[in-house]
């Protein structure tokens, strides 16, 4: 393989990359008409915009069909019945637990920069047709060597949302939503009788991410976070699984 362009190596592309978003007089005039109709969102019975962009979609993504929805939500109720994949424990490796409560494991133990020693996880199953092969949603407990306590839920039945409930001796925070990242963030609690407010505007997360991963590259230095610490992300996560499979804490063993 010859060397990276990063590295010094010759660039694939020469020509810098046309601006984006793009947009034409066909479009605004699109829109317009979209925004002066009561028909929003082209559900139950589709628009005739909805129709074109869904046809279009397919064709682009080489599919046969393509769907619009009105929310994020129902696109993910759909994709969760759409997609057996992400319901299938031998391609995904777990179900919402491996999916979204990874986050719930990997913030705690960066915040208090700790292991955690003990999991109690109860899973359930509403749904047991669809959920046949996955849990439906899971409940667990972490303990850590200095005391501290971590409760996480993650669930694939119930309207997507995050939020870090933090509660110490002197007062309490909580961040909502989590970890999302094209949602504003709002931090409240309140610490020795002070109330403390703050909003986190969105940003675009992955430039920075990109950036440090190519600095390292050229640097010639390790990326961070380490292989290592997702490694730990994961036993965590089969503990968690062993427990809730026996109903009972286990011990984590990290060797």
């Amino acid at each position: 393989m010859g060397k990276l362009a990063i590295t010094g190596g010759s660039p694939l592309r020469t020509q810098p990359f046309p601006a984006w978003p793009m947009s034409t007089r066909e479009e605004a005039a699109a829109l317009d008409d979209v925004l002066t109709r009561t028909k929003w969102g082209g559900q139950p019975f589709p628009g005739k915009h909805s129709i074109a962009f869904a046809k279009k979609f397919a064709e682009v993504h080489t599919a046969k069909y393509a769907q619009c929805v009105n929310t994020g939500t129902v696109a993910i109720q759909a994709a969760l019945k759409a997609i057996p994949w992400l319901i299938n424990s031998d391609v995904a490796a777990g179900g919402p637990l491996m999916d979204l409560g990874v986050y719930c494991v990997n913030t705690t133990r960066w915040l208090v920069d700790e292991d955690p020693i003990e999991v109690d996880a109860r899973s359930w199953r509403r749904d047991p047709t669809t959920f046949r092969d996955v849990e439906q949603g899971i409940a667990f407990t972490l303990r850590f060597p200095s005391g501290l306590v971590a409760q996480a839920t993650s669930s694939y039945g119930a309207v997507l949302s995050s939020h870090l409930f933090i509660q110490g001796t002197k007062g309490w925070l909580s961040l909502a939503p989590a970890f999302t990242f094209d949602e504003e963030r709002k931090l409240t609690g309140k610490i020795a009788g002070k109330w403390i407010q703050r909003k986190f505007a969105v940003v675009d997360e992955f430039v920075p991410e990109l950036d440090a991963f190519a600095g390292a590259i050229q640097r010639g230095a390790p990326i961070e976070p380490s292989g290592d610490q997702g490694h730990r992300d994961v036993i965590i996560l089969n503990m968690a699984y062993e427990s809730a499979k026996k109903a009972t804490p286990v011990l984590i063993r990290y060797n």
